[in-house]
């Protein structure tokens, strides 16, 4: 933004570059409509792979139906949609199936690994940030997850483009590691609203029936302790005006509703009745009310 403004951003072009052959293929549509087209396409095609992952990674298809429903709760889904973050939403798309891979052992996670750094930053730091967090926990996967970053060779021209700017920009600006107590407590105000009142309000649930009921298996406690790290990074880029203050989010509403949803389907009785059990016997009644509110 020379000479205008000290700040210095790059975008990662992966996405654009993908539209932009269709709208050279078929050039009565404007290669803006290909971005929305596409975006909407895969905007949709999140919450398919969403279930998958969802399911994959807890085993529990109750689990992932109310996540999948869930998810469509949140803001994140529709807000990226609306401002045109469509780059973001394929990174995010490719997240999810990387994961589903990588949990799989399937050798194609290789390949979707890299370009979702070719994709978006944004996506790729809640990826990272995320395999951080799982490897730390279930550390059986850590060396399958090491063999993945040599790999990363293949984003190089993303990793020079957009990522080496972005850290550059970060790490010049001293403000950037500033705290403030106050401001980190009042930037959580709006993440009620981010998540979703539905998500939120049984993720606030789930946390009573997780302590009163000492539900602390290894599984809820990996998604629990994520979900914390993740609302303190949250208010930490939030107070220093780091350009991951929004995108964190993503990753919170996803642990969020993974979180309240193995809780809310486990093997716990309340008043006499399981509530797998309840789930089980509801689960299309439960699902419409989520959809419509």
């Amino acid at each position: 933004f020379a000479p205008y403004s000290d700040l210095k951003i790059s975008y990662a072009i992966g996405y654009h570059l993908f539209a932009n052959n269709f709208a050279e293929l078929i050039p009565m549509l404007p290669d803006y409509l290909w971005l929305w087209f596409f975006g909407i396409i895969f905007a949709g095609l999140q919450i398919v792979f969403f279930y998958l992952f969802v399911k994959q990674l807890t085993q529990n298809e109750n689990a992932a139906m109310l996540s999948a429903f869930l998810f469509v709760g949140t803001k994140t889904l529709f807000q990226n949609v609306l401002f045109g973050l469509y780059p973001w939403v394929l990174g995010t798309l490719f997240f999810f199936i990387f994961m589903i891979l990588f949990l799989q052992k399937n050798k194609l996670s290789y390949l979707f690994f890299p370009v979702v750094f070719l994709l978006h930053p944004g996506a790729s730091f809640n990826m990272i940030l995320f395999m951080v967090l799982f490897v730390s926990f279930f550390k059986e996967h850590l060396k399958e997850f090491l063999k993945h970053l040599p790999y990363l060779v293949l984003a190089i021209p993303a990793i020079l483009n957009v990522y080496l700017i972005l850290v550059t920009a970060m790490f010049s600006d001293s403000s950037k590691f500033s705290f403030s107590i106050i401001e980190f407590f009042k930037s959580f105000a709006p993440l009620f609203l981010w998540i979703g009142f539905v998500p939120a309000l049984l993720v606030i649930i789930a946390i009573i029936i997780l302590f009163k009921e000492k539900q602390f298996n290894k599984f809820n406690l990996f998604l629990f302790f994520s979900l914390i790290i993740s609302l303190f990074l949250f208010g930490y880029f939030a107070v220093s005006g780091g350009l991951l203050f929004g995108k964190i989010v993503e990753l919170i509403s996803f642990l969020a509703v993974i979180f309240a949803s193995v809780v809310l389907v486990s093997e716990i009785k309340i008043n006499n009745f399981y509530l797998n059990h309840f789930f089980e016997e509801n689960k299309i009644k439960i699902c419409g009310i989520i959809l419509i509110v």
